[in-house]
């Protein structure tokens, strides 16, 4: 009888874990900045109607992204340090994401 997955390897499996927390906050806070970006573009062409519906993109924008801080600053907290090898493995694939190719939406954080 095999053991399962999680008592076979723990380690690997806490690393992945991890992995996986890092590289969905960053895909979170990637399309968060394109909300941002894009609300921000939206300002000179919304009516006075439309102004609060802007603002309150913008806060929940903010929000959710602090958000994605503070489980950063949790993770960072309560763990050990992810492998190099698998850190490297991490930033060879998010730098070859590009989630937005229109030039004047520019980061907010």
């Amino acid at each position: 009888m095999s053991e399962r997955p999680s008592e076979e390897h723990p380690e690997e499996q806490r690393d992945n874990l991890r992995l996986l927390n890092q590289v969905m906050r960053h895909d979170i806070r990637n399309d968060l900045q394109l909300i941002g970006a894009y609300a921000e573009l939206l300002e000179d062409h919304v009516d006075e109607g439309g102004r609060q519906y802007l603002e309150v993109i913008n806060e929940n924008t903010e929000s959710a992204t602090n958000l994605t801080t503070t489980a950063r600053d949790l993770s960072k907290s309560s763990s050990v340090p992810i492998p190099r090898r698998v850190r490297s493995r991490w930033r060879t694939s998010s730098t070859s994401r590009s989630r937005s190719s229109d030039p004047g939406i520019r980061k907010r954080w």
